[in-house]
């Protein structure tokens, strides 16, 4: 495959484990799908068939070898609002005025930051 095409499964890869409240599973795949078109960018990935398994073998490596240090680094934080758990989600609705809808707002787990998202009408 070409390198630009594991570059954009990478980063939809990172930016799903975003959406998600999960552990940071996603996220290692994304990163192995990243290093895998940085590879073949270089043409040192070798053929298509080759690509899957460095990807499948990259992608378990940094699993194991990085989650559980990630997943002790944003367990320990103290949550954003104090009611909401770290790793929650939440959906409320509310008008906001002049034409925009609060349609939910994140607690984006990466980053511990609150994100409120509104959408025009």
């Amino acid at each position: 495959m070409d390198w630009w095409i594991w570059i954009l499964l990478g980063l939809l890869l990172c930016l799903a484990e975003l959406t998600t409240p999960g552990g940071f599973y996603i996220l290692f795949f994304g990163v192995g799908a990243v290093i895998v078109g940085i590879l073949v960018g270089f043409r040192a990935a070798g053929p298509a068939w080759f690509q899957f398994i460095l990807f499948s073998a990259i992608s378990v490596l940094c699993l194991w070898l990085f989650r559980e240090k990630l997943l002790q680094l944003t367990r320990g934080r103290p949550s954003v609002t104090g009611a909401i758990p770290p790793r929650a989600i939440g959906a409320a609705t509310a008008v906001a005025g002049a034409g925009f809808i609060a349609s939910s707002f994140l607690l984006n787990p990466l980053c511990g930051i609150l994100s409120f998202v509104a959408l025009a009408l």
